[in-house]
């Protein structure tokens, strides 16, 4: 499958997430066989602004190929200007879903749903001035389900792919993901649709992958980059594999942990994402307030039975 002009190994997409998706995870979950991976959002402004930690959120490797970037803003002028800092980027992603009210207070993400208009502006000046695949994510509506009409504006705006997360803004997790409006919206369109929600077995990625052209995994990968190659597996041969155990979790955090780094992650805090590797494993609470009261990683690797020459000091 393509995206633009963009051949992809194969119909998975590790999604851009806040405070997971540094490049040392994409790098990871690429490794076990996610064809695409995104940055965590990035706000224009702040990469504009030569904020150091946006200039870290915006790193990318040959590794990391083909590359996506998440960003985010409310002025069409500005994506003009951000345009050079992309550079090293294949494909542009505008978030269109973030739902967090930070984000909403700055007229960002989701809340822009509720005006179609600037939508396409800010995608049209996007497809206007750069040569890069550009693509959109967006949620069902606002507050109300308008998905076909943002979709229409999405096509119309020139794009070469929209992502559905298939829920409104205001609507919490808990509430399950809309399959079937990804299902109309890619008997609507005519780019190539991602579907995102809910997506966190292999059967949940087939599930998706029968109404949209790519399946978009999010909650479900945060810790476990193994989804990815289990998911291939069971499209592939339908072999239905256990999920990793701890010992196999333990691995693949430290093989997160030599990318970090190799990669001079020093914001990234290896006790909160060890966490993430956990929580999935039986019992996994003890375990989790243990790693709690950890003083330092060394603590920390300890106490996983762990002793690799890792620094210490993140």
């Amino acid at each position: 499958m393509k995206i633009g002009n963009i051949q992809l190994k194969n119909r998975l997409i590790l999604a851009p997430m806040v405070d997971v998706t540094d490049l040392a995870y994409r790098v990871l979950c690429r490794r076990y066989g996610a064809a695409l991976a995104f940055t965590e959002m990035t706000v224009i402004d702040s990469i504009l602004s030569g904020a150091a930690l946006s200039k870290k959120l915006i790193e990318t490797n040959d590794e990391d190929k083909p590359s996506g970037i998440q960003i985010a803003g409310y002025d069409p002028l500005m994506f003009k200007k951000v345009i050079p800092y992309l550079k090293d980027f294949d494909i542009i992603d505008v978030n269109f879903g973030c739902p967090v009210h930070k984000a909403e207070n700055c007229g960002i993400g989701a809340v822009l749903l509720k005006e179609p208009k600037r939508i396409k502006e800010i995608l049209k000046t996007l497809k206007k001035n750069t040569d890069k695949i550009v693509t959109a994510k967006v949620r069902l509506g606002y507050d109300t389900n308008n998905i076909s009409e943002i979709a229409k504006v999405v096509e119309d705006s020139g794009v070469d792919a929209i992502t559905v997360h298939a829920r409104t803004a205001i609507v919490g997790r808990g509430v399950k993901a809309d399959l079937e409006s990804i299902k109309l919206v890619k008997e609507q369109v005519s780019i190539p649709v991602i579907g995102n929600g809910d997506v966190f077995t292999p059967e949940d990625a087939k599930r998706m992958l029968k109404i949209a052209d790519f399946a978009m995994i999010a909650r479900g990968a945060i810790g476990d980059p193994s989804i990815f190659r289990r998911t291939l597996n069971y499209l592939d041969n339908g072999l239905i594999e256990e999920k990793p155990n701890f010992d196999q979790k333990v691995s693949m955090f430290m093989e997160y942990c030599k990318l970090v780094e190799e990669y001079n992650l020093k914001r990234i805090n290896l006790k909160e994402r060890l966490m993430y590797f956990l929580k999935s494993l039986e019992n996994s609470s003890i375990l989790r307030e243990k790693v709690s009261k950890c003083k330092n990683n060394q603590e920390m690797f300890k106490l996983i039975g762990v002793n690799l020459g890792v620094s210490t000091t993140h």
